[in-house]
């Protein structure tokens, strides 16, 4: 009898952050449920180029982008109903398109607790050391989103002045302190490191979601999870991996919300640790439009693997 699967296919459009989390909860509910794994990650030239292995190690199977026409989607579909995951078992086979937390019915591993457990590769582990070595011990780490890339309701709610003071208000709490920034546009770094004193950045970051650009956004990543408090943008997944990867032993702080050292974030609210997120609703979409969409496509079979 053939094995039941299920195959993550990531959105093109989505960032590192909504991707990690998105294939992390996926490969843990596909454990639980006894099926077969793999993944579909995008990549193109000028949008998004590193593949998830060109950033950390990882075994599960990646498939081509196309061979996989997606029966289940996290948005409305032609000629879809709308279903809870939970619903849908009896399906042999799920191709789930989405960029979001996946949720089952809580017996699955929270992708959270997966994410420690990747391994970064060594271009980006060994520049994470060698960079770490000229820190001190305790240190603030600060994200700050200024390319025009970013979502509006972060750039509205965390402008690069409320970065500026609150290091000032560090420093004037403490003159010493040090800082490690990340930041997306060289313009806006340079500023804030006239501005402000003992700041240091990774550097030599690479063009903008290239594999060195990414393997540096990792690399800042980890050096964001070593610091003693965190700054960053409103409504940012990428901090929030920062934060996750620490082990949320800091002070998460950005200009709406503070996360104190253990608690929880839900849709960016804090909540108790008894609360158990609802299954995932999907729209599970028409046969006869996944049919005409793999005549289309010319989708071949969903478990040939990528050659990395």
């Amino acid at each position: 009898m053939p094995a039941r699967s299920f195959v993550a296919v990531n959105g093109a459009w989505a960032g590192l952050g909504n991707r990690i989390r998105f294939t992390l909860s996926a490969r843990a509910i596909a454990e639980v449920e006894g099926r077969e794994f793999a993944y579909v990650w995008p990549t193109r030239p000028g949008l998004f180029e590193p593949s998830l292995t060109d950033l950390w190690a990882y075994d599960a199977a990646r498939l081509p982008w196309g061979s996989v026409v997606p029966t289940m989607t996290e948005h409305r579909a032609r000629l879809s109903r709308r279903h809870l995951l939970t619903e849908v078992r009896r399906a042999r086979d799920w191709a789930v398109l989405g960029s979001s937390v996946l949720h089952l019915d809580g017996r699955e591993a929270s992708w959270e607790s997966r994410l420690p457990g990747l391994t970064p590769v060594p271009e980006i582990s060994d520049r994470v050391g060698a960079l770490r070595a000229t820190l001190p011990e305790r240190y603030v780490g600060v994200q700050v989103r200024a390319a025009t890339t970013s979502h509006p309701s972060t750039a509205k709610a965390s402008p690069v002045t409320w970065f500026v003071h609150r290091m000032q208000e560090q420093l004037s709490q403490d003159p010493h302190v040090h800082f490690f920034l990340s930041c997306d546009e060289p313009g806006t770094e340079r500023a804030i490191m006239d501005a402000i004193p003992n700041v240091t950045t990774i550097g030599d970051k690479g063009a903008y979601n290239s594999v060195d650009g990414l393997r540096a956004a990792v690399a800042d990543l980890y050096l964001l999870a070593s610091s003693a408090h965190i700054l960053g943008p409103y409504l940012s997944s990428f901090v929030e991996l920062a934060w996750l990867l620490g082990g949320k032993a800091q002070v998460l702080e950005n200009s709406v919300h503070r996360f104190e050292p253990g608690s929880r974030i839900h849709r960016h609210m804090p909540v108790a640790d008894s609360f158990r997120p609802p299954p995932s609703e999907v729209f599970v979409r028409n046969a006869l439009m996944v049919a005409y969409d793999r005549v289309r496509t010319g989708a071949h079979s969903p478990m040939h693997r990528v050659q990395e």
